[in-house]
C-alpha cells in the first residue's frame, strides 16, 4: 500500500504549526453493495444505491468521514486495568508486552479520514491521517466538532483538556489542513470547549462549558462567535442578567450550589427563527481534573438557555428554562430525570406531512435518561417544556431485547433491569432533516456501577418517531408525568414519541456510544402517509444513514471500545440496522476499530479515542429537490434550504 507523506505549515498566533498528512494512494474500485437500508422500498432513489455498482474516484465527488481522535495513553487506564492485563497474561504473557505500549505510550492527536463511499472497494478504509505536531498535538482530549457539515465550511474542533480551538480546511479531501490554532488565552472569558453550530454566513457559535481562565472549569461558561479562519469574533457570558430564582415553578431547586448553572454544552441554532439554544450540562472542572470526581450531584445542571441572535454579532439570553422533574423516584437522587442537560436538538425549517414548519426544540439529560420538548422555542413561557420520552421505554422495547449493559456481555435480561433510564448516559440527540425522527445515543450504565444491586442499563442508539408530536403543534398532549408513562409512552398521551428503531451496542468497557452524526449527502425521496389524515406526502429529505462512536472521556471513568460504526436508517419507518458492509480493513468485522497497532504509512502507532465524526464531500453532485426560484436544481440532498434563512416551507427554494 503506497502512502504519501506531506507537511502543511500554517502561521498561528502561537507560531508556525505543522500538520503532517499520510494519504493512502490506493484507487477505489466499484463493488456492488446490498441495499442501504433494511426494507428499503423498491422505488426509493438513494445516492450510491443498490441499482448498479458505482464508485467515483478519490477526491472531489467522493464521500468521506472525518474523525477527531486523541491518542490513548497510560493516563486513560484505571487501577483495575492491571488486573485485566494480569488475567490476559494467563493465556499469553507476551501479549502484555506487545499490547501495553499501544495503550500507554503518548502520541499526537489527529483527524482520521475514512472512506464512506458505499460503492467502493475502499469502503471503511482509513485513507488519510492528519497528525498535529509539537506541544499542541498532545493531550488535547479531542472532543466535538459541528453537528452537520456543509460544503465550503471549515471544521471547528475543540480540545476538552487544553481549551485549544483547531480550525481545519477540508477542501482537498481526503487530506486535511490546519487553518489556525487558538490557545486558551484567545478566549479568556471561558474554558473547556464543547460543541459548535454553524450559521449561514459561514461563522459559527461554540460553547465553552467552564468559567473564565482565572476560575478554569468553574462557572459561568460562555458562547463564542468564531470566524471561518478560526478568528474569535466575540465572547458572550452565559449568565442571565436577572439571575435565576432559587426554585422553579414546581418548587425544585434550580441551581443549589452557585445560583448560576451557566455551563453551556450543547448548542444549536434556528437561523430562520433568530434563536440559539444552549444546554447546561455540568461544571466541567469536576470532569477534567482527573482523578477528582463530583462531590455532589448538583454540579450537574437542570437548565436550558434561549438566546436571541437577530444580531448574530451580539447574541443575548432571553430565557433560562429549568427542565421539569419527572415521575421517577429513584433510590439514587443523582438519577433525577432533569439532571445533566447535555444536549439539545433543533427541528428544521422543513415542512411536516401536514405542511406546517415546526418551531420545536428537544433537550436531553445525561444523568436523567429523559427527553424534553417545547413546541415553540420562541415562546417557552407560554409553551413550557415537558418530558416526552424516558429512555426506559427504549430499553423495554421489543426492538431492544438483544441489547446489553455493563462490563460483561448480557449484563442482565431486560426484564430484570431497574432504573433503566437513571443516569443512562444519554448524549447525542439530533432531529432528522425531515423532522420525522429523533436520534439518541445511550452510553449505558454498566453492571454494579452504582451499587451492588445495580443491573445497569443497555448501551444503544435509538430513533423515535416524533411526527405526531410535532404535527400537534402547541396543542400537543404528551407529558411523561405519571409512572406508567415511563415504560409506556402512550400513557403520557397519544402523540408521545414511539420507538422506531434501535441498534444495541455490546461494548464491554465502562463506556459505549456517545456521539453520532447523520449523513446529509445520502438523503432520499420517499412517499409517506400523514399520521393525522392518512394523506400522502412526498418527503425529499429522508435519512438513510448515520454514524456513532463508542467513546466518552476515559478519565471520567467512562471510556468505550473505540469503535466507529455506521447504521442503516429505513427512510420510511426509521428502523435501524448495522451496516455490515462497513468493515474494519484489518479485522474484517463491522465497524472501524481505532485500537490498532499501526496507522497508514507509519504515521503513528497504538490506540486512539474517536470522539466526534462528520460526513463530508467536496463538490457533491447536484441532486434532490433543492432548487432555485426557476426550478433548476442548484444544490444537493442535505443542503440547507434557502441557505438557512426562513424558507416558509415549500417550495424549498434556495
Amino acid at each position: 500500500m503506497k502512502v504519501v507523506r506531506s507537511v502543511s505549515p500554517v502561521q498561528t498566533p502561537g507560531g508556525v504549526k505543522n500538520v503532517v498528512n499520510y494519504t493512502v494512494q490506493t484507487q477505489p474500485k466499484a463493488v456492488a453493495r446490498p441495499a442501504v437500508a433494511a426494507g428499503l422500498p423498491a422505488a426509493t432513489t438513494v445516492k450510491n444505491g443498490p441499482a448498479e455498482a458505482s464508485c467515483p474516484p478519490a477526491g472531489a465527488g467522493h464521500e468521506y468521514m472525518v474523525v477527531w481522535a486523541g491518542k490513548m495513553n497510560a493516563g486513560d487506564l484505571e487501577g483495575k486495568d492491571a488486573l485485566i492485563f494480569a488475567n490476559g497474561g494467563a493465556i499469553n504473557p507476551q501479549a502484555i508486552r506487545d499490547v501495553l505500549p499501544q495503550e500507554t505510550l503518548p502520541g499526537n492527536d489527529m483527524i482520521a479520514t475514512i472512506d464512506v463511499e458505499r460503492g467502493c472497494s475502499t469502503y471503511g478504509n482509513v485513507v488519510n491521517v492528519a497528525l498535529l505536531s509539537g506541544a499542541d498535538a498532545v493531550e488535547n482530549e479531542p472532543h466535538h466538532m459541528q453537528y452537520v457539515w456543509f460544503p465550503g465550511q471549515p471544521l471547528w474542533a475543540g480540545g476538552l483538556f487544553t481549551s485549544r480551538l483547531f480550525t481545519w480546511d477540508i477542501s482537498s479531501l481526503p487530506a486535511v489542513k490546519l487553518i489556525s490554532t487558538q490557545e486558551p488565552f484567545a478566549t479568556p472569558g471561558g474554558s473547556i470547549w464543547d460543541a459548535f453550530d454553524v450559521l449561514p454566513d459561514g461563522t459559527a457559535y461554540g460553547t465553552l462549558m467552564g468559567g473564565p481562565l482565572q476560575v478554569y472549569g468553574m462557572t459561568p461558561g460562555e458562547v463564542v462567535h468564531i470566524g471561518p479562519k478560526g478568528q474569535i469574533m466575540g465572547e458572550f457570558p452565559a449568565t442571565a442578567a436577572e439571575g435565576l430564582p432559587p426554585t422553579d415553578v414546581n418548587g425544585l431547586p434550580t441551581c443549589p450550589d452557585l445560583g448560576s448553572c451557566a455551563n453551556p454544552h450543547g448548542i444549536q441554532a434556528r437561523n430562520d427563527l433568530h434563536i440559539l439554544v444552549t444546554s447546561d450540562y455540568a461544571e466541567p472542572a469536576r470532569l477534567v481534573e482527573d482523578p477528582t470526581k463530583p462531590e455532589n450531584y448538583n454540579v450537574f445542571r437542570r437548565t436550558v438557555r434561549v438566546w436571541d441572535i437577530s444580531d448574530t454579532n451580539h447574541p443575548k439570553i432571553t430565557k433560562v428554562d429549568v427542565m421539569p422533574k419527572g415521575p421517577r423516584d429513584d433510590a439514587n437522587p443523582s438519577h433525577q430525570e432533569n439532571l445533566g442537560m447535555m444536549e439539545v436538538g433543533k427541528t428544521w425549517d422543513y415542512p411536516l406531512p401536514n405542511g406546517k414548519v415546526p418551531k420545536g426544540f428537544f433537550s436531553e439529560s445525561m444523568c436523567g435518561g429523559a427527553i424534553f420538548y417545547t413546541p415553540d422555542i420562541t415562546a417557552t413561557a407560554s409553551n413550557p417544556w415537558h418530558e416526552v420520552f424516558d429512555s426506559t421505554a427504549a430499553v423495554f422495547s421489543p426492538k431492544d431485547q438483544s441489547a446489553f449493559s455493563g462490563q460483561v456481555p448480557n449484563g442482565g435480561p431486560n426484564s430484570q433491569i431497574t432504573e433503566a433510564g437513571g443516569c443512562d448516559g444519554g448524549t447525542w440527540i439530533n432531529v432528522s432533516p425531515d423532522n420525522r425522527f429523533v436520534f439518541h445515543a445511550i452510553t449505558g450504565r454498566y453492571t454494579n456501577q452504582d451499587d451492588f444491586a445495580d443491573s445497569g442499563t443497555p448501551k444503544m442508539v435509538y430513533a423515535v418517531d416524533v411526527t405526531r408530536l410535532l404535527e400537534a403543534g402547541d396543542g400537543y398532549n404528551c407529558n411523561v408525568n405519571n409512572i406508567r408513562a415511563v415504560m409506556d409512552p402512550s400513557a403520557g398521551g397519544a402523540d408521545c414519541p414511539t420507538v422506531a428503531g434501535i441498534v444495541p451496542v455490546n461494548d464491554t468497557t465502562t463506556g459505549g456510544p456517545h456521539w453520532g452524526s447523520f449523513d446529509n449527502f445520502t438523503l432520499t425521496t420517499v412517499t409517506i402517509k400523514d399520521p393525522q389524515t392518512g394523506a400522502s406526502f412526498v418527503d425529499t429529505h429522508a435519512l438513510t444513514r448515520a454514524a456513532f462512536a463508542n467513546y466518552f472521556v476515559s478519565r471520567t471513568g467512562v471510556d468505550g471500545n473505540h469503535k466507529l460504526c455506521l447504521i442503516n436508517v429505513n427512510p420510511v419507518t426509521g428502523d435501524l440496522s448495522y451496516d455490515n458492509a462497513f468493515i474494519d480493513e484489518k479485522e474484517g468485522t463491522p465497524c472501524v476499530q481505532f485500537n490498532r497497532h499501526s496507522w497508514p504509512g507509519g504515521a503513528t502507532t497504538g490506540y486512539y479515542k474517536p470522539h466526534s465524526m462528520l460526513f463530508v464531500e467536496n463538490s457533491p453532485p447536484n441532486s434532490g429537490s433543492t432548487q432555485n426560484a426557476a426550478g433548476a436544481v442548484t444544490g444537493y440532498w442535505g443542503s440547507e434550504i434557502n441557505n438557512g434563512a426562513d424558507s416558509g416551507g415549500y417550495p424549498y427554494a434556495e
